[in-house]
């Protein structure tokens, strides 16, 4: 499950210093945009899927991506059993003061759309694991943001996706993943495996007017007014996970959505455009 309390919590590596944020999901606003092509790819991240790994500084790191390894008297990042493949990235605890983190730092003038990759953990009561995605334009002020989080254990490994909204306009310039295991206990663990970057380009502001999801707050279900027939609605939870599928053929369809109380992101497609909504269920 997702952060407690409504707030994000994401520690991070930037320009060699270390900082802490934190920041309530209060932040994600309604944010509307289209993509104005349809050439979606996945972006080339380096080692996404943790194959290769180095000696750097005296500790073994997978190649392209910076660690928390020397920063504490614990090795937290190591050699972990794959979804695929041969490794992946194992995050540790530090006895109970702190996590381990890895994180990659992408410059170009890309715009991501969703971060995707396979996890699975032990996550103690109280702990957390996060995944996250910064976009920054050229002054390196973040105009884009995107996590899920995940707050209790998964065995088994399990897809994850993270839509990025942007709060801001702008060029991106660069974005940075993170991975960061918060941990107060000494039993927290997880695995991160095979990620993936959806990006696409030539994104504008779309007019509101086109997309309306109503009532918001939602009881059970939702009205999703949309100019474009055979659209594709995706609702997320606050941990990246797709908890809802449906098909809309029609200029006005009512959606059943018997979910949990909480925070989700309505994701619709029709085409080559892409909205993208808060909603609050009740």
């Amino acid at each position: 499950m997702g952060a407690e309390g409504g707030y994000r919590v994401v520690s991070y590596i930037w320009q060699n210093k270390y900082f802490s944020k934190i920041d309530t999901m209060n932040k994600l606003l309604l944010f509307f945009f289209a993509i104005l092509t349809a050439n979606i790819c996945h972006a080339q991240i380096a080692n996404a899927d943790f194959e290769t790994w180095a000696l750097s500084s005296g500790y073994l790191n997978p190649v392209g991506w910076t660690t928390s390894n020397g920063m504490s008297a614990v090795t937290n990042v190591v050699q972990g059993a794959p979804y695929a493949g041969t490794y992946s990235v194992h995050l540790l605890t530090d006895a109970g003061a702190g996590g381990g983190y890895l994180s990659y730092i992408y410059y170009g003038n890309v715009r991501p759309d969703v971060l995707s990759g396979w996890w699975k953990g032990t996550i103690t009561s109280g702990d957390l694991m996060t995944a996250t995605i910064q976009v920054l334009d050229g002054s390196f002020n973040e105009i884009g943001w995107g996590d899920a989080a995940f707050g209790s254990t998964q065995s088994s490994w399990t897809q994850f996706s993270a839509p990025v909204i942007y709060d801001a306009p702008g060029t991106p310039a660069s974005f940075n993943i993170y991975f960061q295991l918060y941990a107060q206990s000494t039993s927290s663990e997880a695995y991160v495996d095979h990620i993936s970057l959806t990006t696409t380009t030539g994104i504008e502001e779309t007019d509101v007017t086109k997309l309306s999801v109503y009532p918001n707050p939602a009881h059970n279900f939702l009205n999703v007014e949309c100019p474009m027939q055979n659209a594709e609605l995706k609702m997320y939870d606050m941990t990246g996970r797709i908890v809802l599928e449906e098909e809309l053929h029609s200029p006005l369809s009512t959606v059943n959505c018997p979910l949990s109380t909480g925070i989700y992101l309505v994701r619709v497609e029709a085409g080559d455009k892409v909205w993208q909504e808060k909603v609050v269920v009740e």
